[in-house]
């Protein structure tokens, strides 16, 4: 459902009931979404009781200007741009961009004023082989440095390098035999 070019919109064809209304743009570039009425998460969403055959109105909703971060990513090895997803996580949600530009650049905006780790991960192609990382080279989110984002705020300089994933090879063989008996289901790293 989109809105027209004052804001106003209508859903139709609800059965009675109650329902939960997100009101978002479409790639949260400007503002930030929230669920109604003025919650930032879904769990704390005030209900909207539709009844058939009549409309509720005054279901509105004044939606906050974020705060945006900007960055690149590239492959740590080759220099060249990753198709990746980048992922803010903030103590109350997650915002998300699930692809960056051909340059390898992003911005990821919408966030409503808060501290956020931010996760890089390489998407697309499954022959992509490049480790997640987050902001800072850390190697998970509780070593991650929070960045403040507050709202208004167009941070720069959030980038990332990829680096390709380590690998390890061999041959599982029946011992003594040189052959596989029957091929290994299961070699896992611990």
């Amino acid at each position: 459902m989109w809105t027209n070019q004052s804001g106003s919109y209508r859903v139709t064809g609800l059965p009675s009931g109650s329902y939960d209304l997100h009101f978002a743009t479409d790639d949260d570039a400007v503002v930030a979404s929230e669920w109604w009425d003025d919650q930032l998460v879904r769990a704390d969403a005030d209900p909207v009781k539709v009844t058939m055959g009549k409309t509720k109105l005054g279901v509105n909703a004044a939606l906050s200007a974020g705060g945006a971060i900007n960055g690149t990513v590239r492959d740590a090895s080759t220099g060249e741009p990753v198709a990746a997803c980048i992922t803010a996580t903030s103590a109350s949600r997650e915002f998300r961009r699930l692809w960056v530009a051909p340059s390898g650049s992003y911005r990821l905006g919408g966030i409503v004023g808060d501290d956020v780790v931010v996760r890089f991960s390489a998407c697309g192609s499954p022959s992509v082989m490049l480790a997640t990382k987050w902001h800072d080279d850390a190697i998970n989110a509780a070593a991650a440095t929070p960045i403040a984002v507050d709202n208004g705020d167009e941070l720069t300089g959030i980038d990332a390098g990829l680096e390709p994933f380590g690998t390890y090879a061999g041959q599982a063989v029946v011992a003594g035999s040189g052959f596989p008996r029957v091929p290994a289901q299961n070699v896992c790293a611990s």
